[in-house]
């Protein structure tokens, strides 16, 4: 039954390692955020693995909380501008197609 699910998992485990390292890359150390390690991607070594079913976010964070996480009207903030910025990008996008129809 696992051999059936065995491409799906593995192609979950590369994402989630991808993920992963995209995090790492973006992280700022002075958020002091801890960050989930990558996991194996053979599902023998998953199985022993013990981080998997570790919590990351159960340990405090050291130092100042960025505001994003600790006020919502922050992120909010955030969610508005991104949402902002996709209309501008779609309005550009039917523009286009508005004179390509033309």
């Amino acid at each position: 039954m696992i051999a059936k699910c065995q491409p799906a998992l593995t192609a979950a485990l590369r994402k989630y390692n991808d993920y992963c390292e995209q995090l790492s890359r973006l992280r700022d150390l002075s958020w002091a955020i801890p960050l989930p390690p990558p996991l194996p991607t053979t599902l023998t070594d998953l199985q022993d693995d013990p981080t998997l079913m570790q919590d990351v976010w159960i340990s405090p964070s050291v130092g100042e909380i960025p505001r994003w996480l600790e006020d919502a009207g922050v992120r909010d903030g955030i969610c508005a501008l991104i949402k902002s910025q996709h209309c501008l990008e779609e309005q550009h996008r039917l523009g286009l197609e508005a004179d390509n129809m033309c």
